[in-house]
């Protein structure tokens, strides 16, 4: 496949996309950001830049663009800093993670996964605090 399959963007119900190991070297400049998934998968094209509009995407969470053709200039800074992006992944491109890394914006995406793992856990330890306390009530009702 060499181009981005568009008619994804408008797909309502869509959680995640798998797009790997083709040929895509560009993704659509507009219409991007209609794309309802949470995690994009990219690995293994042929990807040089990336269009501005990717960061618009309100529900992405998970961009996955590992090796691809990407040079840091092609890279936009908004996906760092306007995004929902919490995981972003770009090991075997034409710059060095640290490269990203060192850009002030990529703080931002730090900080959103670090959020993201706060709640993970509350959420875990919510479900765990009602099971001991369902099971605190059931005893205690149990030894009266």
């Amino acid at each position: 496949m060499k181009a981005f399959p568009y008619f994804l963007c408008h797909m309502r119900k869509l959680d995640f996309v798998n797009v790997s190991d083709n040929s895509i070297e560009a993704l659509p400049r507009e219409g991007l950001e209609h794309l309802n998934a949470v995690e994009l998968n990219l690995n293994r094209n042929g990807l040089q830049t990336l269009p501005e509009c990717l960061a618009r995407c309100k529900r992405l969470k998970v961009l996955r663009l590992e090796e691809n053709s990407l040079e840091l200039m092609g890279f936009p800074v908004s996906i760092l800093s306007q995004s929902n992006v919490s995981l972003l992944c770009v090991d075997g491109n034409l710059f060095a993670k640290r490269e990203l890394e060192d850009l002030p914006q990529y703080e931002e995406v730090c900080h959103r996964l670090i959020v993201a793992c706060v709640v993970v856990v509350l959420l875990a330890y919510r479900e765990m605090f009602i099971t001991a306390w369902y099971s605190f009530l059931i005893n205690s009702t149990h030894m009266m």
